[in-house]
């Protein structure tokens, strides 16, 4: 090669490298050379704030946290014994003041066989990372999980959200998933839904969907998914996004509120009609009480109209119970503390349960309430002797008594409480336990399970703690037993009553159990 070519070829790698230079210095991100021990070489450009003389020779953890550097030690150690592009996420100077969020990428520069330096760059995502932690703490107060699913090559992705939502096992695999997703569809909705998802996969839609899904400890919970997906050219679905919502107490919720209402209008038409009946009785009442004022006493007619009159006055119980339900009963309730008030009435339970039943009172509670002692007395009794028919083979019943509070997050579960203290009296069982169909009717009036009951005795309870401005409900599974709960507004007193007892029941005399459901 002539001298002017060798001149001519200089000039244009010195032309080529001038480029190269721009460009390197012109890039966005941060571009660097650094020796095998993570110390600074080259830098393309310098953050603001800083020296060249600051950076070159001064080593890469100069620049970051102390936290972030076995991440960095760690991407170079994997980078020189792999002789791959390692990547890793970090927190490094913005500026000589700020501090922001990178994405950096170390590879090795082999020469001779033998890695010389390390070649960095890093890419500043700060932006990116305050709008995806702004969307994450909208997704976390929403409580809305987000999931994607790739059908073509089956991988996922989902966030914490989802995990907790869908309680996913720890370790989970993304090409598990999908699996995991359709298996913890609850049984009867499961064809359902999985044909939902099939279709969401061919036609790129998933309209708002609710199904129950199964946790890996077997309880249920309700969720609500949507999602939208997005295509290829071609028109086929590549990547279906959805969202997930734990909607379990939204939907305990409205159950509740529509018993309610249920139950309130199930009352308002006892009450009128119960009205109407005691009209009627008054007049029989009166009629057959002035023929027995016309009548001989001895005669046959006499006996037939006694048994009547008997009759008819029995009758005036049932729309007492009636107007209970309906909440129309003349109540005159009165400051008492419940401890002392089932302490007197706790020979009675026992003698009601008999000797087959332990019988086990906790009284903890520290507030009094404001109630017609008659009408809790009627409570209490009509729930322990429940109690007892649900156990034709002995069993023990706890009977207890505490002070609760609910916040408005509890009471939005309670439609028609009020946030503050309340007295909870609990009755709980070792019985046969209810159905869920038997739990959703258990309240209304006439129903019941028994061939010879009334169906009034529970919904004679729900009426009477309704009306002194309480709650009531019940938990229970079949096999597991029973526990009913009542909580009326508690008023505070300076001490409570601390007792706890047990012992076998003792019968001496029986007693009229007829008040049940």
């Amino acid at each position: 090669m002539r001298e002017d070519e060798k001149e001519q070829r200089i000039r244009d790698l010195e032309a080529e490298l001038a480029r190269l230079y721009t460009m390197l210095e012109s890039a966005p991100n941060f571009i660097t050379r650094a020796t095998v021990d993570g110390r600074f070489l080259y830098v393309n450009r310098l953050a603001p704030g800083y020296r060249r003389e600051d950076v070159i020779g001064a080593s890469i953890c100069d620049f970051m946290p102390p936290s972030f550097h076995d991440r960095v030690h760690e991407s170079i150690r994997r980078a020189i014994a792999t002789r791959e592009v390692q990547s890793f996420m970090s927190i490094g100077q913005t500026t000589s003041n700020t501090l922001g969020h990178y994405l950096a990428r170390i590879a090795p520069v082999v020469e001779g066989g033998v890695v010389t330096s390390l070649v960095m760059i890093a890419t500043d995502i700060t932006e990116l990372e305050d709008h995806r932690l702004r969307l994450c703490l909208a997704l976390e107060a929403s409580k809305l999980g987000i999931w994607t699913h790739d059908p073509q090559t089956g991988h996922s992705t989902w966030d914490e959200t989802t995990h907790r939502i869908l309680g996913l096992p720890e370790g989970l695999e993304a090409h598990d998933f999908w699996p995991q997703l359709i298996g913890s569809i609850h049984p009867d909705d499961r064809e359902r839904i999985a044909a939902t998802l099939a279709t969401a996969l061919t036609s790129g839609r998933c309209e708002a969907t609710e199904y129950r899904i199964r946790w890996p400890d077997g309880t249920s919970r309700w969720v609500e998914v949507s999602g939208k997906a997005t295509r290829s050219e071609s028109g086929s679905v590549v990547l279906l996004v959805a969202g997930v919502m734990d909607i379990t107490e939204r939907r305990l919720l409205e159950t509740r509120l529509l018993q309610a209402q249920k139950l309130e209008s199930i009352g308002r038409l006892s009450g009128g009609l119960a009205h109407d009946f005691n009209n009627i009785l008054t007049l029989v009442l009166g009629n057959l009480e002035f023929a027995l004022e016309h009548v001989q006493a001895d005669s046959d007619l006499a006996a037939l109209l006694h048994e009547t009159h008997r009759a008819a006055t029995k009758s005036t119980s049932l729309t007492a119970q009636l107007m209970v339900i309906a909440r129309r009963q003349l109540i005159r309730p009165q400051v008492l503390d419940p401890n002392a008030l089932l302490t007197s009435i706790e020979s009675l339970l026992r003698r009601v349960l008999g000797p087959e039943v332990e019988m086990i009172v906790t009284l903890e509670a520290g507030h009094q309430v404001e109630v017609d002692p008659t009408q809790l007395e009627q409570v209490v009794l009509n729930l322990v002797t429940n109690a007892r028919d649900a156990m034709p083979h002995g069993g023990r019943v706890v009977l207890r008594t505490r002070n609760v509070h609910f916040d408005e997050a509890t009471v939005r579960m309670h439609p028609g409480l009020a946030p503050g203290n309340y007295v909870e009296i609990t009755v709980q069982d070792t019985g046969v336990g209810i159905t869920s169909e038997t739990r959703e009717r258990l309240f209304e009036p006439f129903f019941s399970t028994r061939k010879l009951g009334m169906g009034l005795g529970l919904a004679t309870c729900y009426g009477l703690v309704k009306q002194s401005g309480g709650h009531i409900h019940v938990d229970s599974e079949p096999g597991r037993g029973s526990t009913f709960h009542v909580y009326l507004p508690g008023v505070q007193i300076d001490t409570g009553v601390d007792v706890s007892r047990t012992a076998g029941a003792q019968i001496d005399t029986e007693v009229d159990a007829s008040r049940t459901n």
